[in-house]
């Protein structure tokens, strides 16, 4: 707690007696003031320093994606994915995890996208079977994960899968994280 406190003088006046005591510290808890700022101010950081408001910033909206309708009836969605971030470092570092979730690393070792159980099934694609991701931009082949941790409608990407990224937009790329397409059985 002391190199803490060195290293972020607003955590200073931090240990484990005083944060055990009552309801712990209002931050910043400094030496100079171990029970932190005592109350709820307008400012995070107290009054006394006029300088260090914090400044609020509106967030921009992400462009829309076209409505996904005829030609391109599904949306797909980039994102992140709770465990396979990162090309999947966190499940390759932790035995607990691995024995966990590494199954889905043995039966997707190029990665998947996941479509949603009912709209696999209407398209007659199974679990494991490579498909065509298709939008006005490009296409992309990729096996399936049929789950109904997906909206229908809905095809899912994890960030870590880059190459879908890359061969659906080219060199194209938009920034959205949203687009409509379609989804095809590879031809046999």
């Amino acid at each position: 707690m002391e190199e803490i406190g060195r290293a972020v003088p607003f955590y200073s006046g931090a240990s484990y007696a005083n944060l055990g005591r009552d309801f712990g510290r209002q931050w910043p808890c400094t030496k100079d003031r171990p029970f932190g700022t005592g109350h709820f101010t307008r400012f995070a950081f107290c009054d006394e320093a006029p300088d260090r408001k914090l400044k609020f910033v509106p967030v921009t909206r992400q462009p829309e994606a076209a409505k996904s309708e005829g030609e391109f009836p599904l949306t797909l969605v980039f994102g992140h994915a709770l465990y396979y971030w990162n090309q999947n470092v966190l499940i390759k570092h932790s035995e607990t995890l691995k024995r966990e979730y590494n199954i889905l690393l043995l039966d997707y070792p190029d990665g998947f996208v996941e479509i949603n159980s009912d709209d696999a099934k209407q398209l007659g694609i199974r679990d494991g079977e490579k498909i065509i991701l298709r939008s006005a931009g490009g296409k992309a082949k990729v096996a399936a994960r049929i789950t109904n941790e997906v909206r229908s409608g809905t095809v899912f990407v994890p960030h870590y899968v880059h190459q879908v990224q890359q061969q659906i937009f080219g060199s194209q790329e938009t920034g959205a994280q949203r687009v409509p397409v379609c989804v095809e059985k590879e031809a046999a």
